[in-house]
């Protein structure tokens, strides 16, 4: 059965994508930046090794973007660190190729390859990886058949599974049976995730690790902290509120809120996060905030009295929030809410719209009444008031986000030592 599928995919299927791929490519600017570099990636990938000549093992990781490769930063400093490791990544999105910028513990970096056998034989043939990592949920299949293949140890990490998941779908699941039962192992972010798996998948070896996004935003706020992101002059004797990863559905409810809570109080500067900094979104938001004074990111140095900074740029999300007194992250009204670790672990209230079952920390955040949901703008603005004039409400919120933030660190211990004798063993080759 596994070789019906495997025609299936390799004929029809996988065709299909990069026939459609291609079209796309014609319309959108985006798709096109990701998809022709695909063309080159095993040349650089050869001229990068014969370049630099690496000796020590190496480890191949596929994140879908920039969010997922956020995760698995800890990984790799923990890699280099512990096993001095060659750490390859690859990625789907240019939002993650483009702006990993100087990461502690990545070697090199290219884009995923079209999914055809023939690359990834190629591809295990030059890297000769002691381990190959998949990060989350880019799960393609040909990468991990051929990985399995040629005998690869082969992980999934940080791996979930909702209960309304379309993965749990009879005929989906039909074909994904075939794909996860190959992997090494796959690491549960949670013991539910784990059932999950066993229960639809039950074929598969999963066990429950953890998330090493816990690891990551612990990490993110020891940099923050040790850095000024924002100009103290800006910052001091104010009170910063922030609305991280907003897209225009969250600014429906948001933008209300905050205007009404800009009127009654002088001392209260907002820091806003469009998902996507683009011109439009800018402008938007330019045209909502004018007249309590706005200025750039980029044009930070120049901050003076303005009550408004737009963030236009991407990377800096997580360590701003270490600024905040309180946090509004986006994606709750419609698309799925983003990272609620990253203000938590700041010790400051989080509030977050309904849509938010995709999060499984969301969730959680909100039954230990560290995280706040809100409904719509009335609430929004009621939630932030409160804790605006008590302050002892404020850091009581705070501390119970960052205690759950803090309780669930150590994924990263537990993955390295499962992978010690790969990384410890002497090669045969």
């Amino acid at each position: 059965m596994k070789k019906f599928w495997q025609f299936i995919y390799y004929f029809w299927v996988n065709p299909g994508i990069i026939i459609g791929a291609h079209i796309l490519a014609l319309f959108f600017r985006k798709v096109r930046k990701g998809l022709f570099p695909r063309y080159s990636t095993l040349k650089k990938l050869q001229n990068w090794l014969e370049t630099n000549h690496p000796k020590e093992k190496r480890v191949l990781f596929h994140t879908a973007s920039l969010g997922e490769f956020e995760h698995i930063r800890p990984v790799l400093q923990a890699l280099k660190e512990k096993y001095q490791t060659v750490n390859i990544v690859t990625f789907f999105s240019p939002s993650g190729y483009d702006n990993v910028g100087q990461t502690k513990g990545l070697d090199f970096r290219f884009y995923l390859p079209f999914d055809q056998p023939g690359n990834w034989r190629k591809i295990y043939q030059i890297i000769e990886p002691s381990l190959v990592i998949i990060a989350k949920h880019d799960v393609w299949p040909g990468q991990v058949w051929t990985a399995r293949n040629q005998n690869l140890p082969i992980y999934l990490i940080n791996a979930s599974l909702s209960a309304k998941s379309s993965r749990t779908r009879w005929g989906v699941k039909g074909f994904l049976k075939y794909v996860y039962r190959d992997f090494t192992g796959i690491c549960a972010i949670s013991d539910d995730d784990a059932k999950r798996f066993s229960i639809h998948y039950p074929r598969c070896h999963v066990e429950m690790v953890g998330d090493t996004k816990y690891d990551q935003v612990v990490l993110r706020r020891k940099v923050a902290r040790e850095q000024e992101v924002l100009p103290n002059k800006w910052t001091d004797n104010h009170w910063i509120f922030m609305a991280g990863s907003i897209w225009p559905e969250d600014e429906e409810h948001v933008f209300p809120a905050l205007i009404k809570m800009l009127e009654e109080e002088e001392t209260l500067r907002l820091v806003l996060v469009p998902h996507q900094p683009e011109p439009k979104a800018i402008t938007r938001i330019e045209e909502t905030f004018k007249k309590w004074g706005i200025q750039l990111f980029s044009k930070r140095d120049q901050l003076k009295n303005e009550q408004i900074l737009i963030v236009d740029a991407v990377g800096y999300l997580a360590g701003l929030y270490n600024h905040a007194q309180a946090a509004y992250v986006g994606g709750g009204f419609q698309q799925g809410i983003h990272n609620v670790m990253e203000p938590a672990i700041f010790g400051i209230p989080v509030f977050y719209g309904p849509v938010h079952e995709n999060s499984y920390e969301a969730i959680q955040l909100a039954k230990d009444n560290g995280g706040i949901v809100i409904n719509n703008s009335k609430e929004l603005y009621r939630e932030i008031r409160s804790v605006f004039k008590d302050e002892k409400k404020r850091t009581g919120l705070g501390e119970k986000a960052e205690k759950f933030a803090t309780k669930n660190i150590g994924a990263t211990d537990l993955l390295l030592s499962r992978w010690e004798n790969l990384l410890t063993t002497k090669d045969t080759k």
